[in-house]
């Protein structure tokens, strides 16, 4: 838990907690080996803003990638088919995915029941893009999209643990970037 520090002033706020979030998000990275921090700046605005977002507007090529990265998108694709298909699969297969990916999590909270997982993506409406990553035709992860005009969420997305070596990861994002950039010119 962090709390406010004794200086805090609401009145000046914007520029001290700039600091003071970008000093204790690189503490926290060294010591926890964080991949991502949040912070608040321009505390107090009257104006609603996102919570936070990773902008991807630029089209996929792999060769934008350094050497190692490109090796390791391409050792996914070369293990890993990754696929765009229905929900079916999902309701199927994922749930072991799911709960395998959640073993992972230091977390209080406790996964899913299978039903309640299969509600969840029975009820998923129409503006939802299924993905999926298969090695030896087995399921390893899954993605499901959110579509808003031309923008997509990778709101929901599972990796099983005992497969990430084969690079899903890696050939999933870049599968997925790729058809949302370039055929659909979808901001991600």
């Amino acid at each position: 838990m962090e709390y406010l520090p004794k200086s805090f002033n609401s009145k000046n706020t914007s520029s001290y907690w700039d600091k003071y979030f970008r000093e204790r998000s690189k503490r926290i990275d060294k010591k926890n080996r964080a991949y991502f921090a949040r912070w608040i700046s321009k505390w107090g605005m009257k104006e609603k803003s996102c919570f936070w977002y990773v902008i991807k507007n630029k089209k996929e090529d792999i060769n934008d990638y350094k050497s190692k990265i490109r090796n390791q998108i391409k050792k996914g694709l070369k293990n890993c088919r990754v696929e765009r298909i229905d929900k079916s699969v999902i309701l199927n297969e994922g749930y072991e995915v799911y709960v395998s990916a959640f073993k992972r999590y230091i977390t209080f909270l406790k996964p899913l029941s299978e039903n309640r997982f299969k509600e969840k993506i029975l009820k998923n409406g129409e503006k939802i893009d299924y993905w999926e990553v298969f090695y030896n035709n087995k399921l390893i992860a899954y993605s499901l999209n959110f579509i808003h005009d031309n923008v997509c969420n990778y709101a929901n997305t599972k990796f099983h643990p005992d497969y990430l070596r084969y690079r899903p990861s890696e050939a999933f994002f870049f599968k997925m970037n790729k058809y949302y950039l370039k055929k659909k010119c979808f901001i991600c």
